[in-house]
């Protein structure tokens, strides 16, 4: 079942390469691990991990329901990542502002 009430954002400008890409990932994340096919983190847990095999990158869980994915920062890396969470089911938090 996708997670529906999970949502993420880029805390980092998606239009500007760097070392790492920041993606907050807010609300359901045990159900965002299990669309994006990670094992899950205890929450205050850290680990690598494939991030949808696009990537391998670090993901840090805060809390019960906050998760960060820290991919390489490549545009390249940061558009498919974007495009396999949407796929995932994840909703974009800020597509209401997108054009």
């Amino acid at each position: 079942m996708p997670p529906a009430n999970a949502r993420w954002h880029l805390c980092t400008p998606p239009d500007r390469p760097g070392a790492i890409a920041i993606v907050q990932v807010s609300g359901d994340v045990n159900a965002a691990f299990g669309a994006l096919g990670m094992p899950p983190l205890p929450a205050g847990g850290m680990g690598v991990r494939d991030l949808a095999g696009i990537d391998r990158g670090l993901v840090a869980r805060h809390g019960d329901d906050v998760l960060l994915l820290m991919p390489h920062g490549g545009t390249e890396v940061v558009r498919q990542l974007s495009e396999a969470l949407v796929r995932a089911g994840l909703c974009r938090a800020d597509a209401a502002l997108s054009p």
